[in-house]
């Protein structure tokens, strides 16, 4: 297969626009996911590749074809979409079957397949059940093996386990990803959690108002995001803070609410222009650095959050709510405390704050 390849896609509805002049190629065999916050474009983009909906302009390509004016059944994609979308009348096991039975497969066949993804995702003890003797967590599960039953090249799901609780979603993550590596499909895949694209990913595409605004590997997205959306990835969610570009003679720097920043440049800027500061809570450091140097700062502590790997501690600065992540179990900390700060500067990332662009990084300081 030659994968998928969408160019100058977009969607509009009279004064609404789903996706604006997309383009993207997807490799084959890949578990790719579409990560933005509701109303960034990835239920549109599902839509447009299963054939639902057509693009107002623009091409979409499948294995080296122009799809683009296609009906779904003409596509050969598998599609799991957010609602549950089950027959009422119909057992668990015969909502499942019908996607092969209307395909003329044999019985056997059906049988086999049923019972194999009934298996992958628990569900073999709930196959003569109805649709209304289900919890909403069992109609998901059912919706999913409904969708991922056929036999296809290419599987799209759109934020199929929003709603299920933690440790079904859990189990059902490392599920999807070792059936996607079995079958040696490609799985595309819409979220707005922002552990999922972490957990799943081999490539990760990131949306916001109907534009892509970032995409690569999800390890490089989470340590060198190009746009401020993708720092929202992870959790915690890194640290965003405004402020303000400041430059004198050839130094320069950003100048914020908790402390000064030096930066070096990657884009054009200017002299007082406003950007967003973004900062992993592990990439603060606990009562290091001398007072007054580069990325350091007071706070109070808040919260604490002992989460078994590290502690989530909830920091206040200059009227800044932040969180900081330390490994280091053994240094007491009581609420109310205040603490001295230090930041690896050379991590950090700034955006413009308009456009969300990375246009800097902060210049090496404390890297402890």
């Amino acid at each position: 297969m030659e994968g998928v390849s969408l160019r100058g896609v977009s969607k509009r509805w009279r004064h609404t626009v789903g996706l604006r002049d997309l383009t993207i190629d997807i490799d084959p065999s890949q578990f790719v996911v579409l990560y933005g916050p509701r109303g960034s474009g990835k239920s549109v983009f599902c839509r447009l590749l299963v054939g639902v909906d057509r693009p107002s302009q623009g091409t979409i390509v499948m294995n080296g074809a122009d799809v683009t004016h296609l009906a779904p059944i003409q596509r050969g994609v598998a599609y799991v979409p957010q609602t549950f979308a089950l027959y009422p009348q119909f057992s668990v096991y015969d909502n499942i079957a019908y996607p092969l039975a209307i395909q003329g497969e044999k019985k056997a066949e059906i049988r086999g397949r049923v019972d194999q993804i009934a298996l992958t995702l628990g569900i073999t003890d709930i196959l003569a059940k109805r649709p209304d003797q289900l919890s909403g967590g069992q109609k998901q599960r059912v919706a999913i093996a409904k969708g991922l039953v056929l036999n296809r090249r290419v599987y799209v799901l759109d934020d199929p386990l929003v709603g299920l609780d933690y440790k079904i979603r859990e189990r059902l993550v490392e599920e999807l990803r070792n059936l996607q590596e079995s079958l040696d499909a490609l799985f595309v895949y819409a979220t707005s959690d922002p552990l999922e694209p972490l957990l799943l990913a081999d490539h990760v595409v990131v949306l916001d108002q109907g534009r892509l605004v970032d995409q690569g590997p999800p390890a490089d997205l989470y340590f060198t995001p190009n746009h401020v959306r993708t720092a929202t990835l992870g959790y915690p969610a890194a640290n965003v803070i405004a402020g303000r570009i400041n430059q004198d003679q050839d130094r320069w720097r950003v100048l914020t609410p908790v402390c000064d920043i030096p930066i070096e440049v990657t884009a054009e800027v200017a002299s007082d222009q406003e950007v967003l500061v973004a900062v992993r809570a592990e990439q603060f450091l606990l009562q290091e650095g001398p007072s007054g140097a580069a990325g350091s700062f007071d706070a109070t502590v808040e919260l604490e959050e002992d989460i078994g790997s590290e502690r989530i501690v909830h920091l206040r600065a200059n009227g800044q709510d932040l969180q900081a992540g330390f490994s280091d179990h053994k240094t007491a900390l009581e609420l109310g405390q205040t603490v001295r700060v230090a930041t690896k500067t050379s991590a950090m990332r700034i955006f413009d704050q308009l456009s969300g662009r990375c246009v800097a990084v902060g210049a090496p300081g404390i890297e402890g």
